[in-house]
């Protein structure tokens, strides 16, 4: 199989062939926002409708499910170990090898129809994500708002 492309002006071929085998499948609500945690070896991810944290580590092919009780929009690496998890009640500390929760930030429990999205952590250690609001479909089938949002994750 040959591959082209082109960047400014300059035409390149190749002829390399790559093949891609299943490493692991596993069926979720609405699995998101994977991260690779270089301290472990392992990628992370979420299952936002099913409640829960997944790690998969590839060298040994375990796979962890954490039950956190409550929806879980995203997940960033904490500098001082573990993960930070943006979860329906606000933002928490999340130990991966223990399944221990530690709240951090109470974030909009005024707004009961709210709950984080996608999120990721920049090379500053500012953590982001977005809110989804769940409103009352109107006649035009709109039903989501979503508004991004920023705090510091260094914790």
């Amino acid at each position: 199989m040959k591959f082209y492309g082109s960047t400014n002006g300059i035409t390149m071929e190749s002829e390399n062939i790559f093949t891609a085998e299943l490493e692991f499948e596993h069926d979720a609500l609405l699995g998101e926002g994977p991260i690779w945690d270089w301290r472990t070896g392992s990628l992370c991810w979420v299952d936002i409708e099913g409640f829960a944290v997944h790690r998969y580590d590839p060298e040994t092919r375990n796979h962890k499910i954490i039950d956190v009780g409550q929806y879980v929009g995203s997940i960033a690496i904490r500098r001082s170990g573990g993960l930070i998890a943006a979860l329906k009640s606000g933002f928490a500390s999340l130990d991966p090898d223990t399944g221990e929760i530690e709240n951090i930030a109470d974030a909009e429990s005024h707004l009961p129809g709210n709950r984080f999205n996608d999120g990721k952590c920049d090379p500053a250690v500012v953590f982001g994500r977005d809110r989804w609001r769940s409103m009352k479909r109107s006649a035009m089938g709109k039903q989501i708002c979503t508004i991004s949002m920023w705090i510091a994750a260094s914790v």
